[in-house]
C-alpha cells in the first residue's frame, strides 16, 4: 500500500523553482517580442536607417528651377512673386520629405519631435499637393503681414502693454484671414494667369512632390536593412 505521508506542504514548489519558471516564461515572451520587432523592421523602407539620398532633392530642384525660369521668361510671371512662391514651395516640400525619413530611433530628440509633429499635421490636415500649396500661400501671407505691421515708438512708450496687446490681436485676426485665403489659393491663381498656365503650375508642383517621393534605390538593394536584433541570450 502506497504511503501518502509525504503528500503535504513539503511537495509545493520552492521559491527558487517559481522564480526559475517565471524567468523562463519571461524569456519566451521576450523572444516573441524580438521576433515581432524584427518582422516590423524588415517591412520598413530600406532607406529609413540610411541618410536620405540627394537624388530626389536634386531632381526636384532642377524641375522647380527650370519651371520657375520658364514661367518668368516665357509666361511673363512676376519675377519676385514667382520666386517667392516657387522657392517656398520647394523648400517646404524638401523639409517635409526629409522629416518623413527620420527613423523612430534617431538619436536626435529634436528631429524625432519634428518628424512626429509633421506626421500628425499630415494626418490631421493633409500635406499633399493641395495642403502644401496652401501652406506655401499661408507662410508668404504671414511674412507679408509681419513685415508690414509695426508698433511706433511713441505708442510703445505711452502705452507699452496696450500697444503690444493691440498689435497681437490684429496679427491674430490677420492670421485667420490668411489661413482662409490660403486654402483658396486656386482662385487667385486661375484668375491671375488663366486656366492653361494655372494647370501647368499645378502640374509642376505635383511633379516636384512626385520626384521627392521616388525611392532612393532599387528594392533589391539591402544595404540599408537594419542590423539583426540581438537574441535574448545576448548572441
Amino acid at each position: 500500500m502506497r504511503d501518502h505521508a509525504g503528500d503535504g506542504p513539503d511537495d509545493a514548489p520552492t521559491i527558487d523553482e517559481v522564480e526559475r519558471a517565471l524567468k523562463l516564461a519571461k524569456a519566451a515572451e521576450l523572444r516573441v517580442q524580438v521576433a515581432e520587432r524584427e518582422s516590423m523592421r524588415a517591412n520598413l523602407p530600406v532607406r529609413v536607417d540610411e541618410p536620405a539620398s540627394p537624388v530626389p532633392y536634386v531632381a526636384a530642384t532642377a524641375i522647380g528651377s527650370v519651371a520657375l525660369v520658364a514661367g518668368i521668361v516665357f509666361a511673363g510671371f512676376p519675377a519676385a512673386l514667382a520666386t517667392q512662391y516657387g522657392l517656398t514651395f520647394l523648400g517646404l516640400s524638401m523639409i517635409f520629405r526629409r522629416m518623413e525619413d527620420v527613423p523612430v530611433d534617431h538619436p536626435s530628440d529634436l528631429l524625432r519631435w519634428a518628424s512626429d509633429r509633421i506626421e500628425a499635421l499630415g494626418e490631421k490636415f493633409g500635406v499633399e499637393l493641395y495642403g502644401m500649396i496652401s501652406l506655401t500661400a499661408f507662410l508668404r501671407a504671414e511674412a507679408l503681414s509681419l513685415s508690414s505691421s509695426s508698433i511706433s515708438l511713441a505708442e510703445l512708450m505711452s502705452n507699452p502693454i496696450g500697444s503690444v496687446i493691440q498689435w497681437f490681436v490684429a496679427e491674430m485676426m490677420e492670421s485667420i484671414m490668411n489661413a482662409v485665403w490660403a486654402a483658396l489659393w486656386w482662385m487667385p491663381l486661375f484668375a491671375g494667369v488663366g486656366w492653361q498656365l494655372a494647370v501647368a503650375v499645378i502640374a509642376v508642383a505635383w511633379g516636384v512632390l512626385w520626384v521627392l517621393d521616388m525611392p532612393d534605390r532599387p528594392e533589391g538593394d539591402v544595404a540599408g536593412e537594419p542590423d539583426r536584433l540581438p537574441d535574448v541570450n545576448g548572441t
